[in-house]
């Protein structure tokens, strides 16, 4: 009999800092901006305790900063930051695109670099296809690899 693995489900502080990430990321906190544990518990409906443990482990990974009686302040994006994490996306997005492409051979479904990044999606994570705006991210970053020749599909 095959042993099951138990379901991991984040903790409270874990979803915090995930949507504080997130909040950070699309700009709706900018570089600067202060962040209070009382305002960010009641807007995610927890207590401060998640909160405080979310922004300590956000502090320790640089995306805010937190200085005792001040507050904690949202770090400022560097341009060697982002181009960094593009850099990363670059190269996780190649490898994915060369296993998904060694895991379904041609001929593809759909014509056209648009649809083999579609094909691509679909046999990288079939639950993009039923959640679009996943996929389209991905979608995209995808087509710009091969229009930069990183990839050739």
């Amino acid at each position: 009999m095959t042993e099951i693995a138990p379901i991991e489900r984040p903790s409270t502080s874990d979803r915090v800092a995930e949507e504080v990430r997130r909040l950070v990321w699309t700009g709706e906190l900018g570089a600067g901006a202060r962040l209070n544990q009382d305002d960010l518990a009641q807007r995610f409906g927890v207590s401060r305790i998640p909160v405080r443990e979310a922004l300590i482990a956000l502090a320790h990974a640089g995306v805010i900063s937190m200085t005792p009686h001040r507050g904690a302040f949202v770090e400022p994006l560097t341009a060697e930051a982002v181009g960094d994490l593009y850099d990363l996306y670059a190269r996780i997005d190649a490898f994915a695109i060369a296993k998904a492409v060694e895991h379904k051979k041609p001929p593809w479904r759909r014509p056209g670099r648009y649809g083999v990044c579609a094909d691509v999606v679909a046999v990288l994570n079939p639950e993009w296809t039923r959640k679009p705006e996943l996929a389209l991210d991905f979608r995209t970053r995808c087509n710009l690899l091969v229009e930069c020749d990183i990839v050739d599909l």
